[in-house]
């Protein structure tokens, strides 16, 4: 997943990750991977989100697509969602 967001990243997209994991550590695996997402996210490019146990409770009753739209209306100038 990481490749694929470091991909978009170079072809100038914008995009949100939403993860389980502190934003922190998710930057720490992308750089082991020799993908430095640090800039992208500094600029705006990138917005790494952390979950919540009441955003995984709403997803499981609602669906991913509705968690996905939100995140779409909050950014709409993102190219890429990714649900991790």
């Amino acid at each position: 997943m990481l490749q694929l967001v470091a991909a978009a990243l170079r072809r100038g997209e914008r995009g949100v990750i939403l993860t389980s994991e502190p934003p922190a550590i998710l930057l720490r695996q992308a750089n082991s991977l020799k993908l430095c997402l640090d800039d992208a996210v500094r600029s705006g490019q990138l917005i790494v989100l952390e979950d919540h146990p009441r955003i995984a409770a709403s997803v499981r009753k609602q669906g991913g697509f509705v968690l996905a739209g939100a995140l779409r209306d909050a950014a709409p100038e993102a190219g890429f969602v990714v649900l991790d």
